[in-house]
C-alpha cells in the first residue's frame, strides 16, 4: 500500500507544474496636450480649450473603481499646480486612447504664461494591490508639460 501511495503522491505533485502566467506588460503613456481657440473676446483675449491624451501603449489595463485618473493641470510660474480636469477609468484597451479637457480663459498679454501638464495618477497601493494588469512598468512616460506659450499663436 506504501508503494501505491506514493505513486498517487508523485503524480499529483508532478500535476502541479504548470507555468505561470506570464507577467503582462502595463504601460500607459500621458501622449499629448493640445490648445484650441474656442472663442475670441479681442485681440488678445479667449477662451482656449486644452486636451490632453493618455494612450496604452503596453498590455490590456484593467483596475478597480477609484485607482486611478488622468488629470490635466495648469502650473504657473512659481505656483500651486491648479487641477483642471480628471477623467476616472478602469479599463484601457491596448492601443486605446483616454482624454482630459478643460477650458480656460486667455490673456495674450500676460508676461508668464502657465505650462500645462498631464499626468497619469495612481493609488499609492496600486503596487501591491495583487492585480498585475494594472502595475504600470514604465512611470517614466506618465506625465507630460507644455508650455502654455503656444497658446498665443492662436491669436494671431
Amino acid at each position: 500500500k506504501l508503494w501505491f501511495l506514493t505513486g498517487i503522491l508523485f503524480t499529483v505533485l508532478a500535476c502541479d507544474n504548470e507555468t505561470p502566467e506570464a507577467v503582462p506588460t502595463i504601460d500607459l503613456a500621458a501622449e499629448s496636450i493640445t490648445y484650441e481657440l474656442v472663442s475670441q473676446d479681442s485681440k488678445f483675449t479667449g477662451t482656449v480649450s486644452v486636451k490632453g491624451v493618455i494612450k496604452n501603449v503596453g498590455g490590456k489595463f484593467q483596475s478597480g473603481q477609484g485607482q486611478q485618473y488622468a488629470a490635466l493641470y495648469q502650473k504657473p510660474h512659481g505656483g500651486q499646480l491648479k487641477l483642471l480636469a480628471k477623467v476616472d477609468f478602469q479599463t484601457l484597451e491596448v492601443g486605446e486612447s483616454l482624454q482630459v479637457s478643460a477650458t480656460a480663459a486667455w490673456n495674450v498679454t500676460t508676461e508668464f504664461q502657465p505650462d500645462f501638464m498631464l499626468r497619469i495618477e495612481y493609488d499609492p497601493d496600486i503596487l501591491i494591490d495583487g492585480n498585475k494588469h494594472n502595475d504600470d512598468r514604465n512611470p517614466a512616460n506618465n506625465s507630460l508639460t507644455k508650455s502654455g506659450y503656444g497658446i498665443n499663436d492662436l491669436f494671431e
